[in-house]
């Protein structure tokens, strides 16, 4: 059955966590990351206690007209919203199956229209899933984002490689220090593509495909 959900994600317990019991039972850990103070259920697993953590957009999961188990971020925060998007894409089944689209004019218009938050929370949850700490994530993001705003990156066909080394050499001639400069090259480079080579933005910047657009 098709339907959106936040990925649960199960981490260690920090170690600067305290644990707080609600009235219903239920416990919860609080703890404080780069001065923020963050808060996440606590369960019992194999593994021992685990927090859980959401990722931040909706999640689709549907069938496809060939029926293939989908699951595919919506890069909606609102579950309204996210809901909408899996409409949209349900109704793209239905013209596949009835010989109005094919799976190949779907793909590459997705491609296309897909919004830079939803390759982004696929990197997150890439990176969730190797355990890489949060404080890592928020530190990665933040230049990721800005990099983003900055050189006008709103969605995948907005990607230019172009674009993104004129920005970096502008903040390079405004005094931008070495290791930062390398840091960014770094993140965006096609080895920090996560498990999602073929949909992530990180991998896309720096292809030939974008490399070849003036």
């Amino acid at each position: 059955m098709a339907k959106v959900y936040k990925k649960a994600c199960y981490r260690p317990v920090p170690k600067n966590a305290t644990i707080e019991t609600t009235a219903d039972g239920k416990q919860y850990a609080q703890w404080t990351a780069q001065s923020e103070p963050l808060s996440a259920e606590l369960v019992e697993t194999k593994n021992g206690p685990r927090i859980i953590q959401f990722s931040d957009v909706y999640i689709a999961r549907y069938t496809d007209a060939n029926g293939k188990y989908i699951e595919r971020s919506t890069g909606c925060k609102d579950r309204r919203a996210a809901e909408h998007v899996l409409i949209s894409w349900l109704q793209e089944v239905e013209k596949v199956k009835g010989g109005i689209l094919t799976q190949e004019n779907i793909d590459l218009g997705t491609k296309s229209r897909a919004g830079i938050d939803a390759f982004f929370d696929e990197y997150k949850e890439w990176h969730r899933s190797r355990g890489t700490t949060e404080k890592h994530i928020r530190n990665a993001f933040s230049q990721i984002e800005k990099v983003c705003k900055e050189c006008k990156f709103k969605s995948a066909s907005n990607l230019n490689a172009k674009v993104f080394s004129k920005w970096l050499t502008k903040k390079m001639k405004k005094n931008m220090g070495a290791s930062t400069r390398g840091r960014i090259a770094w993140q965006w480079s096609p080895s920090q593509t996560g498990s999602f080579p073929r949909r992530n933005a990180c991998r896309a910047i720096r292809s030939k495909k974008f490399q070849r657009r003036t």
